[in-house]
């Protein structure tokens, strides 16, 4: 199961996505085709969205298990983000400051 948290330090939350070979940067740069440009046109929509799903491993890395582009729109968007993190993870979570 996972637990809904809101990201407290999106610097260090950034910053330990950004070294995955999943990462999603700005605009959508390194993204599944059009994924980011369709969820930047669902946000509009106004409907609910599923929280993406972060996995925090015990070195601190980030991994999405579902959402990574949902999230990369949020953030470009300047907008808060809450994250549904695995509970066996949330500790790590914790320990490096991203909730």
């Amino acid at each position: 199961m996972s637990t809904l948290f809101p990201i407290a330090d999106m610097t260090k939350f950034e910053s330990a996505w950004s070294g995955s070979p999943f990462y999603v940067g700005k605009n959508g740069k390194g993204g599944i085709n059009d994924r980011y440009a369709r969820f930047k046109k669902y946000l509009e929509t106004g409907k609910d969205i599923y929280a993406p799903l972060v996995y925090v491993r015990d070195s601190g890395v980030i991994d999405f298990s579902n959402g990574r582009h949902r999230y990369a729109v949020m953030r470009d968007l300047s907008l808060p983000i809450k994250v549904a993190i695995y509970n066996e993870t949330i500790d790590n979570a914790k320990k490096y400051g991203y909730i």
